[in-house]
């Protein structure tokens, strides 16, 4: 915390804490509230997801977002707020906790707020630039999908143009069969669709592909399969995914695939 002789305000704050386990002393940080040297409240935000929460068997969710709710809604509301804050403070729930005052020296209080907000109850993201670091593993959907993404990208077929769409969901029976193939594109009104297959999960994978895109050709028989094969992928599964109607691109001849999409879109 800051001393006074680097900021000017005095300020108090407290932690709300939910206790799914009261024997345990388990608990989250779920709210924050900011008070003023009068004690004077003036600032007061509750978590708005509980993510890293629902690994815990005896949180209840339900209760959880209700609360977040009313809490959101009266502070919307403005007038009257904080006498919300004192009547949930003094009313406090068997799973609800709310620690003493805690003080220290500040400059502004919306900053203030903000910091403090991180630093206690704000759940912590992932760096995503150690994950993009961290190239997936090989033989995996996700290596794979990389190196057509790269190809694509290369060949000029992810611009803003979308000459390919990406994840594009498809239904091929009742409203809840849907299949997300990798990659679409629609030369002269058909459709066509691109997906990949990579050595692990490849049968699994390549059997539900080969029934969906079944499916997908009673409905339309105009529409067109290209599948990427990751390598290590055997020939067994190649000839399944063929015999469903499928043309089968081996992961070394992507650039080509890139190209033959070119030319069917006329680029």
């Amino acid at each position: 915390m800051q001393t006074k002789s680097e900021a000017s305000s005095r300020y108090d704050f407290q932690l709300i804490r939910y206790v799914p386990n009261v024997a345990a002393a388990e608990f989250f940080n779920v709210g924050l509230l900011l008070y003023g040297e009068q004690r004077e409240l003036l600032d007061a935000r509750f978590a708005s997801d509980f993510r890293r929460m629902k690994c815990h068997p005896l949180v209840e969710m339900p209760y959880l977002e209700a609360l977040r709710d009313e809490f959101k809604e009266h502070r919307l509301a403005g007038e009257g707020f904080s006498s919300y804050i004192n009547e949930l403070c003094k009313n406090l729930s068997a799973s609800l906790d709310v620690t003493s005052p805690k003080t220290f020296w500040g400059g502004n209080a919306p900053a203030e707020m903000d910091r403090l907000f991180d630093t206690y109850v704000t759940t912590p993201q992932p760096d995503e630039s150690a994950q993009r670091d961290q190239s997936p593993p090989a033989g995996t959907r996700a290596a794979l999908r990389l190196r057509m993404e790269d190809s694509f990208r290369r060949h000029y077929l992810l611009d803003a143009d979308r000459r390919l769409q990406a994840n594009d969901s498809v239904q091929y029976g009742g409203p809840r069969m849907r299949f997300s193939f990798d990659y679409s594109y629609r030369p002269n009104g058909a459709t066509r669709y691109v997906h990949g297959i990579a050595a692990r999960n490849e049968i699994n994978d390549a059997t539900r592909l080969s029934f969906v895109f079944e499916r997908i050709q009673r409905q339309n028989e105009e529409s067109a399969l290209a599948v990427v094969l990751g390598e290590g992928v055997q020939d067994d599964t190649a000839d399944l995914l063929a015999a469903s109607g499928a043309v089968n691109w081996p992961v070394t001849q992507v650039d080509q695939l890139a190209m033959a999409i070119r030319e069917e879109l006329g680029l």
